[in-house]
């Protein structure tokens, strides 16, 4: 007799599509060490190809997303990122966040 098939759990396929996706944290909120804390809390919640860099100071924090991310995904991100979000069709990451600056 053949042996059963293991059931492979469902977090283990929601952990290897976030892990095909691209994300790019970009500091633009004047505060050192702030896309590395994004990253971190990112792949605590499943993404592991994640760039970090920094630009200019911007206002507020904008979350952009391809077609390729599922509304379950954006949300994680939101969670994790805060801020606005909306589409990006010319995307060259899945998900592109600019952390604008902190308001008390």
């Amino acid at each position: 007799a053949l042996p059963s098939p293991i059931p492979t759990p469902a977090a283990a396929t929601t952990s290897a599509k976030l892990a095909d996706l691209t994300v790019r944290v970009v500091n633009a909120s004047g505060i050192t060490g702030e896309a590395q804390k994004v990253k971190e809390a990112l792949i605590k919640v499943g993404f592991n190809n994640i760039e970090i860099g920094t630009a200019a100071t911007a206002v507020k924090t904008l979350t952009m997303f391809s077609s390729r991310v599922s509304q379950e995904d954006r949300r994680r991100v939101l969670a994790v990122a805060g801020g606005t979000s909306q589409e990006n069709t010319q995307a060259q990451f899945d998900v592109l966040i600019t952390l604008g600056k902190v308001t008390p």
